[in-house]
This record gives C-alpha cells, structure tokens and sequence, in this order.
C-alpha cells in the first residue's frame, strides 16, 4: 500500500493582508492546510522492509504519529530555499499510523512539495540540502518491536503540487494531493538468543579505526524521487562518521530470546572489521568478532545478525567491586628497535608497516634508522624533501591502544625550524591532546622542536580515557630546502 500524504485546502478569506512575515519573507498569501498520512508499500528488494512515515514509537513494523510530531515542508519555488513551514499532527488522530497535519503556508508553492520528519535546524537550507542528524547511541524503553527506536527514525517525502493549488487564491475543501513518503533510516537488528541475564545494551564497533563504518549526520537531497524504484539508494552528502552505535534499554528483558534494534543513516560498510558487544545486568559483556563486514545499509530496510551468549569469542566478566581501582600505567612502550627493519631509505611513498607483527606501525616518507638515533641503536626518522614539496611525513600507530590516557616521547629536529604535532584516533578523527607539557593546545597546534632531544607529555581527552584509539606523529615543515624529526622512547599509559 502507498503511504499517503492527503493534502486538504481549507477555505482561503479573500483578503488576507499582505504583511505577514514567515522566515524573514512577506508573505504573499496564507493558505491553510491539512495532511492525512498513512503508510507505505514494503520492499522486497533485500532484507526486510520497515513501514511507516513517522518517527515515534514501532509496533511491529508500522510505526505511528504522537501528539507532538511536526514535519517541515519545502517546496520549488525559491531556489537555494527560504522557504519552509511547519505541519503539526492534530491530536485528535495521533497515536496511529494514519493522522492528520495541520498548518499554514505563506505564499502560493511552486510546482513540488517535499517534506522531512523529524527536522534537525531552525534555518531554513536548500531542499536539495537539508541537514540530518542520528544519535548513535539511542536510549529505548526495552528490546524489540514497542522499545520506542521510531523515535529515531527519519522520514522523507515529496509530491506534484496540482494546479487547484498552484498560483490560486481559491481553494475547494476536500481537494486532496497524494504524497508519498519514504523512509530515510536504516535498522540493524541484533538477535540474542541464551541471554540468562537480563540484557541492558547492545553495541556495534568498528575495530579498525581508519575505516569508521556509521554515519552520524550530514545532508540529503530530499528532491529525488527515492519512491522508483523501490528501495532505490539515498546519499548522506559531507557525512560525519563514527565509529560505533549503540542501543541502550532503560527497562532490560530478562527473556531468553530478544531482539535489540539500532536506527543508522545510510551508509556503505566497506571491508570493515566489527565487534558486536552484549552487556548484561551483572556487568558481563559478550563479544562477537565480525571480520572483513561489507554491507550496503540502504534506508528502509531491517538488516539481521544473531549472537548466542553461550558462544561469544570473548566474555569479559563484570568488574570486582572488592578489587584495586584500575591505575594509570604503560600500556605500550616502544623505541623502535626490537621487531623494526633500520632502514636508510625514508622517501616511504606509499606508507609503509614495521615493527612486530601485532604492533606495527605506519609510517610515510620515514623509517627506523641509526642516522640521528636519540637512544642507540634506533629512532624514527621522519623527512621532509624540497623536491617532493607537497609529501608530508608520518608515522602511526597501526593497532589499537585501549583506555589511553596520555603519550611520553622525546623528539628533536634535524633542521632548522621543524616541528611535530601528535593526535590521537577517536569517532573517525584524528584529535589534539589536551595539553603538551602542560601546555593547552589549539586543534592540531605544532610542537617546536630543537637540535637536542627533549621529553614530552600529551594528555589526550582531558586525562579521560579513550576507550579505543591509534597515536600518530605528524612533521611539521621548516625553512630549510631539507630535514626532518626523530622520535624515540615512546611511552602510552592508561587505565588498567
């Protein structure tokens, strides 16, 4: 069944005066409108097709309007937008997947209407830019079909403005205009089965953090007609990655067999390595380790993974409460010696690994070498070359360092001018730390190095433990046709 938008013209008073203002506009005219929404056809392309226009609660798979619910409605007649209104669901037929909208427009609409709901802004953008966005980690009464994850979801919809609307000052009641909607969201369903606790949250994490797989916002084009064919693609323009999402139950179940769900924005998993985590009531977490993960998230669809607790990859049992308070202390250390190749060439152009094979790093235009070394036999010689300018050397860690807290290097320059900066990995960027030697740092801020070597403190997150990330090394050019920085007696600490 076709999800229907019913548009009905109220009767327009003949001399509505001609200075109303809506969005900083004069209004033209103001014509009053309702809208019937019902749901629409499911896909069978694929995975299993979720219904509904609305965002609020999910019975089944039909989702339904609540007191409170509003869209915002464009149309074409202003390029590059300035004009939206707002629909308000009528009370009197909330709480259905089937209602009726209220609202005014203040001028005669071009020949398109399109509509989104729930809207994110106050500004008035573009139609074909409209900005969205998703809380990757939702909060739900409980697991299943009635948890509440509608309240999450966003809808899209368009149709033909006809011509007793277009242009006319006259507007017969019961004119009606069919608008479907389609939905924007995506839904990833985790099946748990063996549960014998009550389950509190559900977590999804990407583990190689150079390839965050989740989306959490951006814009979208909502002119498209996303209705033909059915389940055709949408793309979330400038996305904001993340590398996890999560759902968390304020009432945990305690059955054996439950389903937890997570509303995503369109996306394409590429190659991605992920973890599933179920948390239980007595604080142990399961682990599901899900390699080389490649999946196209199309929205409106319900994707599908099972786990049974009984044979997760790891368990990790709850913390003892009668036990020592985890203590800052190193979690890696390294100075590039034992397990890394010395090499004299550092024009490393693509980036290249070294090191012990489960703790390698990644490192373009350097390498470990003698030339230099600030503690014998081995340092990390980055360079700089005049003839190939716009090739900026790096090295990084190619693991992940888990709940670290601060970095401890020594660096000096070989040349005159040169510097570092170090960032740490967290939600698909690279970040400052906090400070460097007690000093605050602007994003991304150089670190002056000398001839001599000296020792350095970066606290990354405020000292707050990150709970997953990679360090990097970045060189900061200097006046010189050539030269470069050396890194040694790296030191991680966190939380153990």
């Amino acid at each position: 069944m076709k999800k229907i938008i019913a548009v009905l013209g109220a009767a327009l008073a003949a001399g509505l005066a001609s200075c109303n203002m809506e969005n900083g506009h004069r209004a033209e005219k103001m014509i009053e409108l309702r809208f019937a929404a019902s749901t629409p056809a499911p896909n069978t392309e694929g995975a299993t097709r979720y219904d509904g226009p609305t965002r609020v609660a999910l019975d089944g798979t039909v989702q339904s309007w609540t007191v409170g619910d509003r869209f915002r409605l464009f149309d074409n007649a202003a390029p590059g937008g300035g004009y939206t209104w707002w629909m308000t669901v009528d009370a009197a037929s909330a709480n259905t997947s089937s209602a009726t909208f209220s609202g005014k427009i203040t001028r005669a609409p071009g020949t398109m209407f399109y509509a989104v709901s729930p809207f994110f802004t106050d500004s008035v953008p573009s139609p074909e830019a409209v900005p969205i966005t998703i809380a990757v980690d939702q909060l739900v009464d409980g697991p299943g079909d009635s948890g509440g994850v509608g309240k999450y979801m966003i809808n899209i919809g368009r149709a033909a403005v006809p011509e007793w609307l277009a242009g006319t000052t006259t507007i017969t009641t019961g004119d009606v205009i069919d608008m479907p909607f389609e939905p924007l969201t995506a839904v990833w369903d985790v099946n748990i089965t063996n549960a014998g606790e009550s389950v509190e949250s559900v977590r999804i994490v990407g583990t190689n953090l150079d390839n965050a797989p989740f989306v959490s916002g951006g814009t979208v084009d909502i002119t498209q007609d996303y209705s033909s064919p059915a389940g055709k693609p949408i793309t979330v323009a400038s996305p904001t990655k993340s590398s996890c999402i999560s759902t968390t139950f304020a009432n945990p179940s305690t059955a054996d067999n439950i389903t937890a769900r997570i509303v995503m924005l369109p996306t394409e998993i590429v190659a991605a390595d992920l973890r599933i985590e179920v948390t239980t009531g007595d604080g142990t977490r399961y682990v599901f380790n899900r390699t080389n993960v490649t999946r196209s998230m199309l929205r409106g669809v319900v994707y599908h993974s099972s786990v049974n607790l009984s044979s997760a990859d790891v368990i990790e049992p709850p913390a003892d409460p009668s036990g020592p308070p985890p203590t800052e202390q190193i979690i890696y250390a390294t100075g590039f010696d034992d397990g890394f190749e010395t090499s004299s060439d550092t024009r490393t152009n693509p980036a290249a690994l070294t090191g012990p094979a489960d703790n390698q790093w990644l490192t373009f235009f350097g390498a470990p070498s003698t030339n230099s070394a600030i503690t014998l036999p081995n340092s990390m010689l980055i360079r700089w070359y005049s003839s190939t300018s716009g090739d900026i050397g790096y090295t990084q860690t190619d693991f992940a360092l888990v709940n670290a807290t601060k970095v401890v290097f020594k660096a000096k320059r070989t040349s005159s001018g040169f510097g570092v900066t170090v960032s740490y990995y967290e939600d698909g960027a690279w970040l400052p730390p906090t400070t460097v030697n007690g000093v605050d740092l602007a994003a991304q801020s150089t670190i002056a190095l000398t001839s001599d070597p000296s020792t350095y403190t970066a606290i990354l997150k405020g000292g707050a433990p990150v709970a997953s990330t990679k360090i990097r090394f970045d060189l900061v050019r200097g006046s010189t046709n050539g030269g470069g920085i050396v890194i040694d007696d790296v030191e991680i600490y966190g939380m153990r």
